[in-house]
């Protein structure tokens, strides 16, 4: 079956500001989540989540020296880093996949592809993403059919949840 293309409407200033610097950066950009989903359902977003293909950290240290901004708080262990905002907060994570030993509850994190990373959410709604970069702006990402789950008010895990 073959998806058709879709995009969604992003009207935030600072997601066009994002996406620029990440294609300045030669880097894929994708805000991602509760932001897609929220858009979506008409609803107004506050926090953003960026996923970017690459080290999340190192680019939100790049955005906020861009825009003068020294209020950046990074979890070097997650490869995380947010960045608070005038009106909620902007998170930065590089694409990534967690495994878990048996006797910690602190996940190893390694490098990943978008899908893998987007596969680790909890629900199939929560794993949608859209470009930031210019060329492709506001170009959903939904392999795991997660606006078909919103339409029709289904909660699934994208993986087997075992």
């Amino acid at each position: 079956m073959t998806k058709s293309v879709q995009y969604i409407e992003i009207q935030q200033d600072v997601l066009y500001r994002i996406g620029s610097i990440a294609d300045e950066s030669g880097i894929e950009a994708y805000v991602v989540g509760g932001y897609v989903r929220d858009k979506l359902l008409g609803k107004e977003v506050k926090d953003i989540d960026i996923v970017v293909i690459g080290d999340g950290i190192d680019f939100a240290m790049r955005v906020a020296k861009i825009w003068k901004r020294k209020n950046v708080v990074t979890y070097e262990n997650f490869g995380t880093a947010m960045l608070p905002m005038d009106e909620g907060k902007i998170e930065f994570v590089g694409a990534r996949e967690e495994s878990y030993g048996t006797d910690s509850r602190k996940p190893k994190v390694e490098k990943a592809s978008l899908e893998s990373d987007l596969s680790r959410r909890d629900f199939t709604i929560n794993t949608l993403a859209a470009s930031i970069n210019g060329t492709n702006f506001g170009k959903l990402i939904d392999v795991f059919y997660g606006v078909a789950d919103l339409k029709n008010k289904i909660l699934r895990t994208p993986l087997e949840p075992g």
